[in-house]
């Protein structure tokens, strides 16, 4: 229900890697759910280093900027239902325990409620058939929608993309 009554839902992972297959697929899914619903866009927020498959810290080794915003529009540009968007925020994150521990966790988040997942989202078919996640109690879900969803990481936000039919 979260999904389909919320404007905006958001998929926080610093891990989550929108030009891999599986996460094209996943977010692929969420739009094909989502077509008539209320929910119109779907907006990730992870490392600048994840995307592109470079997991790197390394800003050295990471995709350039434009190559990025190449791939998401061949990627989903012709693919996102009419009405839908999906916007991927990339934050730049150096080596900084304080930072480290608010990206590290997994959160689909809404402006109404949200959900925890501690080992990611899980695209691929794996030997666990478990997902460790539940959902967030309020005093966290405050506090990760004023992080997350009202300050959208300001100073952190490297580059922002857009892909909108």
């Amino acid at each position: 229900p979260l999904l389909l009554t919320s404007e905006v839902a958001y998929l926080v992972d610093p891990y989550l890697d929108p030009l891999s297959p599986d996460v094209e697929n996943f977010l692929l899914e969420i739009f094909r759910v989502i077509n008539g619903s209320r929910c119109h866009s779907i907006e990730i927020i992870t490392r600048r280093g994840t995307c592109g498959g470079r997991g790197s810290r390394d800003p050295r080794s990471w995709m350039p900027e434009a190559e990025i915003d190449e791939a998401l529009r061949r990627v989903y540009a012709e693919r996102v239902p009419k009405k839908r968007q999906l916007v991927v925020h990339l934050v730049t994150q150096t080596w900084d325990p304080s930072w480290e521990q608010r990206i590290h966790d997994r959160f689909f988040l809404t402006r109404h409620g949200g959900l925890f997942f501690l080992d990611s989202f899980h695209f691929a078919p794996k030997k666990k058939a478990t997902v460790n996640a539940g959902a967030l109690d309020r005093v966290h879900h405050d506090t990760l929608k004023k992080m997350y969803i009202e300050e959208k990481l300001k100073a952190e936000i490297a580059a922002e993309y857009l892909a909108k039919k």
